[in-house]
Formats: C-alpha cells, structure tokens, sequence
C-alpha cells in the first residue's frame, strides 16, 4: 500500500509504503516515513481505496520501524510473517509503492547481512526506488521476513530490509507505549504559532525560500510572540484561548482567526503573500 502523509494545511509532505500485519486494521511501515507525526496520514490500496489512519501505536526511531491503526476495520488480509530464518541466496520478492505507484514488485535474492547503527539488516537484490521504504520483503512462501528501509544511491542492486523480528518485538511492546493519535486539533492547542509555509500565486514555498537568512520563532510569554526573518521582525499576539491571533510589522497589522488550528494571513505586508501559521506543542 501507499503511505501518504498531510501537514495541518492539508498538503501532501510525503509518501511511503506499508503493509497489512497482525490484523486488518493495522499497518507496519518505516519511521521516517511518519517522522515528525503528521497532522494526518492515509493509506491507498492497489485499487484506489483509501482508509484514513487513526493513530501510531507504537514505533521506534533506532529500529526505524512503525505500527499505524486505522480508523476502522478493513477486511484486508493481514501478511504472515515468517518464523523461518533466512540464509543467503534464498529467493526473496519486494513489494513497495516508489514514486507514486502502488504495489510495485521486484524479484531477488538475499545476498548478505550487516548491521547498521546496532541494527541488524538484511542486503537483497530485488530492486526499490524512493517511495519504497516501509514496502515488504517476502521470501518464497510469500511470508514476510522484512521491512524494506534503504538502497545504497551508489552500489547497483544493494538494498536494506529490517528483518521482521524487529517488527514483532516492537509490537510486543503496545501496551506500554502512549500512542500519537492523528488528526487531533488538540495537538496544537497550546504553545507557539509556526510558519511553515508561504504561498504566492496558488504557489507553495518553504519560508527559507522567501526570507534570506531564514526564519525564526521564539516565544516571549503566554501569547506572545517574535518572529524573525532575514529582513524584518513581526509580533505576534493571540489570545488566551487561542482563537484568535494578531500579526505586527512596523505600522500594518492583520489579524485573523483560526479554523481547525490554522491561520492564513493573506498578503502580508503587501507581498501577494499568505503566511500559514500553525499551533504546536
């Protein structure tokens, strides 16, 4: 399945892999894949459906490993995962959704071992491109015996898989983790407004792309704010129960309100720009 991954503005950051283990409703995919815990992600089928995911319940940054739970039920198949353990040479097939497709298969063999920051990975040849990580490595039997991560950008044929153990410690270990529920507004109830974008003409770009000398926000007190860029300096300040949210600059001021823990300042300071400004922890 394809892994897609939405800021708070609902634009689309990222893409990965994932597959359906343990039960119906949830599925394994990479860390980094999720890193930084999305506002909210989305997982799409080799037919175009798509099923909303509720929360990370577990993961692990070290092991690069991630276990998301759907909104609901699927009736998808979970994959059965290998208890046999794996030798060179055994015939492997790695399934993944790299550059935007779904459910690319290769074939392969385990060509060797190694281990990466004490993690123990598997090499194999089945090829992957970008958008691969968190697809699956099956053997055979077509059971699963790793978690695709990586390829080596400057080796032909040399790719990492993260052996399944690692899968099902992880999730062994559930019930003692909090999960990280996605989706939740109350996330960004509190703390400081971010700007993590700017958009011109219908066109995105990231804040260091606009401001040279890049961009800054430091809070000050309880609804109050700096923020800083290469040329000027803003206040910001947004009242205690955060629904509302005031911009200076020099003798201009905007204000706005927030809707669903977002605020868009359109043409600020008269540039044809729109600030989006979010609230995190």
């Amino acid at each position: 399945m394809r892994i897609e991954c939405y800021d708070y503005a609902g634009v689309l950051n990222t893409t990965g892999s994932g597959f359906i283990a343990f039960s119906d409703d949830l599925i394994v995919t990479n860390y980094h894949v999720i890193e930084g815990h999305p506002f909210s992600v989305k997982a799409v089928s080799e037919n175009g459906q798509e099923y909303s995911v509720d929360k990370i319940i577990v993961y692990n940054q070290d092991v690069d490993i991630a276990v998301l739970q759907f909104q609901g039920r699927t009736g998808l198949s979970p994959l059965t995962l290998s208890t046999k353990p794996v030798e060179k040479t055994d015939r492997v097939v790695a399934v993944g959704s790299p550059l935007g497709l779904i459910n690319v298969v290769s074939e392969g063999i385990v060509s060797g071992f190694t281990e990466i920051d004490n993690v123990h990975v598997i090499q194999f040849t089945a090829s992957i491109s970008h958008g691969s990580s968190g697809g699956v490595l099956l053997n055979h039997t077509g059971d699963v015996i790793g978690v695709t991560c990586a390829t080596f950008q400057d080796g032909q044929n040399m790719n990492l898989a993260i052996p399944i153990d690692y899968v099902e410690a992880l999730f062994q270990q559930r019930a003692s983790f909090e999960p990280v529920v996605l989706n939740d507004v109350n996330r960004y109830v509190s703390g400081l407004y971010i700007a993590t974008r700017v958009e011109q003409n219908g066109i995105q770009y990231d804040i260091d792309e606009i401001y040279d000398g890049g961009f800054s926000l430091q809070l000050k007190t309880d609804g109050y704010a700096v923020l800083t860029t290469g040329r000027e300096n803003y206040s910001l300040i947004w009242n205690l129960d955060g629904e509302s949210i005031c911009l200076t600059a020099a003798d201009s001021e905007y204000t706005g309100t927030l809707s669903n823990g977002i605020l868009i300042l359109n043409n600020i300071l008269d540039t044809g720009l729109d600030i989006i400004l979010i609230r995190e922890n």
